[in-house]
C-alpha cells in the first residue's frame, strides 16, 4: 500500500492520493491523453497496479472510447489530459453522459490561478467549464502542506458519490499543479507525510438509501386499460425486475429500442409495434388508456409526446432517477424519483393475474410492412430488421443516431426473440464519437459489437478509425451510405426545395481509401445477401472491419412511404 504513494515532490504526492482514491471509488480503466501539466497523473496511474492507462491522442475520441465504456460497464471511466483547451474537446462526451446517466469523471490538470489570470502559456478559466452539464465539480487548489491530506481524498470519495447518486452523471476535478512537474526532489514535512499515508489507507463509503414508491394512489384490479412504456435507463441495469413486470403487466406495452428490453419481448407477447405508425396512434385513440407508466427516460418517438399532449385525460406517471426534467409533453401526473427497476420490483406485487387474451392485435399490420419491407429493395428498414435476425444473442448492438436507430425503434417482431445490450447516445442525440465510443464498449467488455451508423455520423468520427487498431475486442462497423443527411428527406422539411440541399449535404463519397488508409476489411454491399454474407464473416474473423451499404436515398423515403400507409 505504501508503495502507492509517490514521494518525490508535493505534485507527484497529490496525483497519487488522488489517483488511489478514484481507484478505491470503483474506478479502473484512465484514457489518457499526452501533455506536460498532467505528467503527475500520468505518473501516479502507471505505478498504481490497479489503474489501466488506455492511451489515444485525440481528447475528443478519447472521451467517446470513454463514454462507451462507461455505458456498456456502468462504472466511471476516468478522462485524464493537460491545461488548455484539451479539456473543452470532451464537451461533446460530457452532455452525453449527462443526458445518458453515464458515469465520466474529468480529471484535469490546471495552471494556478496566477498563471491562469497573468495570460501564461496554455491557460484560460477551467474551472465550471462544463457548467450544468456535470454533476458536480471540484477543485482543491494547487498542492500545499496547509491542505490536509484527508480533505482530498474524502473530498474526492464525495465527487464520485454525486457522479452515482441518485442519478449517475458525469463530474469534473480539476487539479491545479505547480512545478516540478517530473521527478524533482522537493522536501515533504515528516508529519505531512504520516497524514498523507493515513488517508491512502482510510476509505470513504457512501450507503445510499433505495428511493422505491411505496405507495399508489388506486386499485388495480379496477383499471380497465393502462399502458406502460419503458424507456431508456442506464445500459448496464440488471433488467430483470422490469422483465418480470413486462411479463405479469395486463394491458398494453411499449419498449424503445433504447430499454434494452425492446428485442426480448415481441407481438405475440403482446407488445406494441411503435408509437410512430398512423394507425398504432389511431388504435390507442380509440381505446385510449386510463393510464400510461412510462418507465425511464425520453422516448425515441415524437409523437408519443403529441399523443400525450392530445389526450390530456390520461393520467401520466413518470419513473426515472435522473433528477432533470424529462417531459417533453409536459404531463406528467405524478413523478418517482427513483430507479425504474426498483419501482418495477415493487409495482409487480400490486398488478392482478395477467390474462391469456391480447388486448389488442398487431399482428396483421405488422405481417403487412414485413411483405412490403421483402419486396423492396436495400433501405433502413430492411437493414435493421435483418440485422436484428443475425446479430448474435447476448452481443452489443451500438446505435447511431438520426434515420439508424428510428429503423431499428420502428420494428418489433412478430415471433423472434434475441437478448441484446443495446447501446446508444440518445442524451442530445448527437452524431458525433460513434467509433471511439464503439471502440470503448468493445474493449470493457468481450462480447461481439455491432456498429450501425449512418454515412454523416462516420465522417464526423474518421480520427477514431485509428483506435481500431488497438482495440482488443474491435466493432464490426456498418456504413448506411445514402450520401448525406436523408433524414430531412423525411421530415416536412422536405418539401421545401430550395433549402433541403444545405440540409442534405450530398457528399459523392465511398469510403473504400478510408478504409485501407487505416489498414481496414471492407466491403461495399448493395444487396441484402451480399450484406448477410460479409457481415457473418466479419463477426467471424474478429479483425477491424468496415462494411458500406450503399442505399438509395429516393427508394428509402418510397418505403417510408409505404410503411406509413399501412392499416389493420
Amino acid at each position: 500500500m505504501e508503495n502507492l504513494l509517490l514521494t518525490q515532490n508535493l505534485g507527484r504526492l497529490w496525483a497519487s492520493l488522488i489517483v488511489n482514491e478514484l481507484v478505491k471509488g470503483g474506478c479502473k480503466n484512465f484514457y489518457l491523453s499526452p501533455g506536460l501539466r498532467n505528467a503527475p497523473f500520468i505518473a501516479a496511474i502507471e505505478n498504481h497496479p490497479n489503474a489501466n492507462i488506455l492511451l489515444g491522442i485525440d481528447e475528443r475520441a478519447q472521451s467517446f472510447r470513454a463514454l462507451g465504456d462507461a455505458k456498456v460497464t456502468g462504472k466511471t471511466a476516468v478522462l485524464v489530459c493537460t491545461s488548455g483547451t484539451a479539456m473543452a474537446n470532451y464537451f461533446p462526451a460530457v452532455i452525453e453522459a449527462k443526458k445518458s446517466q453515464t458515469p465520466l469523471i474529468i480529471l484535469s490538470a490546471d495552471r494556478p490561478s496566477d498563471m491562469v489570470y497573468s495570460g501564461d502559456n496554455q491557460t484560460m478559466k477551467q474551472d465550471n467549464l462544463f457548467g450544468e452539464f456535470v454533476l458536480g465539480s471540484f477543485n482543491p487548489g494547487p498542492p500545499t502542506i496547509e491542505v490536509s491530506p484527508n480533505f482530498l481524498t474524502t473530498s474526492i470519495a464525495n465527487l464520485l458519490n454525486k457522479g452515482n447518486f441518485p442519478a449517475k452523471g458525469p463530474v469534473h476535478l480539476n487539479c491545479p499543479l505547480r512545478e516540478p512537474l517530473n521527478q524533482d526532489k522537493r522536501l515533504i514535512p515528516k508529519e505531512y507525510l504520516e497524514q498523507s499515508y493515513y488517508a491512502l489507507r482510510t476509505e470513504t463509503k457512501y450507503i445510499n438509501p433505495t428511493l422505491d414508491p411505496s405507495e399508489l394512489d388506486f386499485n388495480f384490479e379496477e383499471v380497465k386499460n393502462a399502458l406502460l412504456v419503458v424507456g431508456p435507463h442506464e445500459v448496464k441495469t440488471n433488467n430483470r425486475a422490469l422483465s418480470n413486470l413486462i411479463k405479469k403487466w395486463n394491458w398494453p406495452f411499449f419498449l424503445d429500442a433504447c430499454s434494452g428490453l425492446k428485442y426480448s419481448f415481441n407481438i405475440s407477447d403482446g407488445a406494441t409495434p411503435s408509437l410512430d405508425h398512423p394507425e398504432v396512434l389511431k388504435v390507442l385513440a380509440k381505446h385510449p388508456p386510463e393510464y400510461i407508466f412510462h418507465l425511464g427516460g425520453r422516448l425515441i418517438s415524437k409523437h408519443y409526446y403529441q399523443f400525450l399532449k392530445d389526450h390530456p385525460n390520461i393520467k401520466l406517471i413518470t419513473v426515472n432517477n435522473q433528477i432533470d426534467k424529462e417531459d417533453p409533453a409536459h404531463r406528467t401526473n405524478i413523478r418517482y424519483n427513483c430507479h425504474p427497476s426498483a419501482f418495477a420490483a415493487k409495482l409487480i406485487h400490486l398488478l392482478p393475474e395477467k390474462k391469456s387474451e391480447q388486448f389488442y392485435n398487431w399482428n396483421g399490420l405488422v405481417n403487412k410492412k414485413i411483405e412490403i419491407i421483402n419486396a423492396g429493395p436495400l433501405t433502413y428498414p430492411s437493414i435493421s430488421k435483418s440485422l436484428l435476425d443475425w446479430v448474435p444473442e447476448d452481443s452489443i448492438l451500438y446505435l447511431g443516431n438520426s434515420t439508424v436507430i428510428r429503423s431499428f425503434d420502428s420494428y418489433c417482431s412478430l415471433d423472434n426473440k434475441k437478448d441484446l445490450k443495446v447501446v446508444h447516445h440518445r442524451g442530445v442525440s448527437g452524431i458525433e464519437g460513434f467509433i471511439a465510443a464503439a471502440c470503448g464498449a468493445g474493449g470493457a467488455q468481450d462480447k461481439p459489437v455491432t456498429l450501425v451508423l449512418g454515412d454523416v455520423s462516420f465522417l464526423h468520427d474518421l480520427s477514431s478509425l485509428m483506435l481500431l487498431k488497438s482495440t482488443k475486442n474491435p466493432p464490426v462497423i456498418l456504413i448506411i451510405n445514402n450520401n448525406g443527411g436523408g433524414i430531412f428527406s423525411l421530415l416536412p422539411i422536405a418539401s421545401e426545395e430550395k433549402i433541403l440541399p444545405y440540409m442534405l449535404t450530398p457528399h459523392d463519397l465511398s469510403f473504400e481509401h478510408m478504409a485501407k488508409q487505416f489498414g481496414l476489411e471492407y466491403n461495399l454491399v448493395d444487396q441484402i445477401d451480399t450484406l448477410k454474407m460479409n457481415y457473418l464473416k466479419a463477426l467471424k474473423n474478429k479483425r477491424p472491419h468496415l462494411i458500406e451499404i450503399r442505399v438509395d436515398n429516393e427508394q428509402n423515403v418510397d418505403i417510408y412511404k409505404k410503411l406509413r400507409t399501412v392499416k389493420l
